[in-house]
């Protein structure tokens, strides 16, 4: 029988070996795309394709761009999403490091480009995200940035930032 492995056990084998701090967000992005590609909200299986390549590729490139710094954005917006989801009460810095998450800009991208596709007469493109997956329109919405934005305390063509708490 196999000893159970504590805490400290896997962080000694993560020190030693940081290859694994490298493929765990790597396969986190791979596992992105397979979400991406069986999502059930997007009806077309070009659209459903076009996703998984974007943002499984984009962030499998953002991930080796960045050593896997982006996953760590990840993981308060997963947190978030979830306490949502209970009917927990939103946290703003759960919704700011949604704002910062790579992947909801590469699913939008996504999307331009199938909005595109489908100008071209592609067929089983869409180009219109669904609601469930507009997040980023969401947070622009409440916090009055990106484009669209109005009002004198718009952000547009202004970089949002994360707030962390100061000692």
């Amino acid at each position: 029988m196999e000893p159970f492995r504590t805490a400290g056990q896997v962080f000694d084998a993560v020190r030693k070996n940081p290859a694994l701090t490298k493929f765990i967000p790597l396969a986190g992005d791979l596992y992105q795309g397979y979400v991406e590609l069986a999502n059930p909200t997007e009806p077309r299986l070009g659209q459903r394709v076009l996703n998984a390549a974007v943002v499984g590729g984009g962030g499998a490139l953002a991930s080796a761009g960045t050593a896997g710094i982006d996953q760590y954005l990840a993981i308060p917006d997963i947190i978030g999403t979830v306490a949502e989801g209970v009917g927990a009460d939103p946290n703003p810095d759960y919704d700011r490091a949604a704002a910062l998450n790579i992947e909801h800009y590469l699913r939008e991208a996504a999307y331009k480009l199938g909005a595109l596709g489908e100008a071209a007469g592609l067929p089983y493109l869409t180009g219109t995200m669904p609601e469930e997956d507009a997040k980023l329109e969401a947070l622009r919405k409440k916090y009055n940035y990106g484009p669209g934005a109005t009002g004198v305390n718009a952000t547009f063509g202004k970089p949002m930032t994360l707030m962390l708490p100061v000692r």
